[in-house]
């Protein structure tokens, strides 16, 4: 996949470039009726793009809910979270923030970015629209200091592109498989494979945002849960590792509980 030079981006505050608003808790959530040909229902989740389910359209209108309109990145209240939103949605307990200058291809890129400066939010010290107006990250930028939309959107439909050919490539492959024969196999222990260690306690308030991705004990994103900057305990590539507390976003404060396993 193509790699941005991030090293000339430009530190961004968040309130300069978008307008935000909050989307008040809906009263009665849970009695939102399913509709699989509705809008997205969007809450505050690390999973499927903060969309929860589909529900009536016209259920929301009727009961003084209002669909929110698309081209929007939706955040997080107390969790940090963030997506970017193409369509019309409903909305409980979010804050969107808006440009007319972004469109699909771009909002995705900036909410990617935004997913590696949000995880420095926890329930203890929550995110709100005050926060995320001080909020200053780095962006491709313009001579002027301004964000450069075409640069980000143009990246990220490129990727799209790229993406989209790579899956249509697969419908080319054959989904026929043999059984692996498993009758030779023996049994190992995992220390006589592995040098099998704990991994190093680092909260959230001790990150340092950077590139280096750090893994916790959660079962999504391949065990991702944040990029830092901190250089201290780092591991090898080629490691194998196994939660072993915790499965993903629950506790926020501590996220080493995973253990290495080396190849010998």
């Amino acid at each position: 996949m193509t790699r941005l030079d991030i090293s000339s981006w430009s530190p961004i505050r968040l309130g300069d470039v978008f307008e935000f608003e909050g989307i008040k808790q809906a009263r009665t959530q849970l009695a939102i009726p399913d509709d699989e040909n509705g809008i997205p229902y969007v809450i505050q989740s690390i999973r499927n793009n903060m969309v929860v389910r589909r529900v009536s359209r016209q259920w929301l209108i009727d009961h003084d809910e209002p669909p929110v309109p698309g081209n929007a990145i939706a955040l997080g209240v107390t969790l940090p979270a963030v997506s970017y939103q193409r369509d019309e949605f409903g909305a409980s307990q979010v804050i969107t923030a808006r440009n007319p200058r972004m469109n699909e291809y771009s909002g995705i890129f900036i909410a990617a970015v935004l997913g590696r400066y949000v995880t420095r939010f926890t329930y203890d010290d929550k995110p709100g629209i005050s926060k995320y107006e001080n909020l200053v990250i780095h962006l491709p930028a313009l001579e002027d200091g301004t964000p450069d939309w075409h640069l980000m959107g143009a990246f990220m439909r490129k990727i799209f592109d790229s993406t989209t050919a790579k899956l249509y490539a697969l419908k080319g492959i054959s989904t026929s498989h043999t059984a692996v024969d498993v009758t030779a196999w023996k049994a190992f222990k995992l220390d006589e494979l592995f040098d099998i260690k704990k991994g190093t306690r680092l909260t959230r308030a001790n990150m340092k945002i950077g590139d280096i991705p750090f893994i916790g004990a959660a079962n999504i994103n391949n065990g991702i849960t944040s990029y830092i900057a901190n250089n201290e305990h780092l591991h090898p590539s080629g490691t194998l590792t196994v939660a072993y507390n915790g499965n993903g976003g629950h506790r926020q404060d501590v996220l080493s509980e995973r253990i290495i396993l080396g190849i010998r």
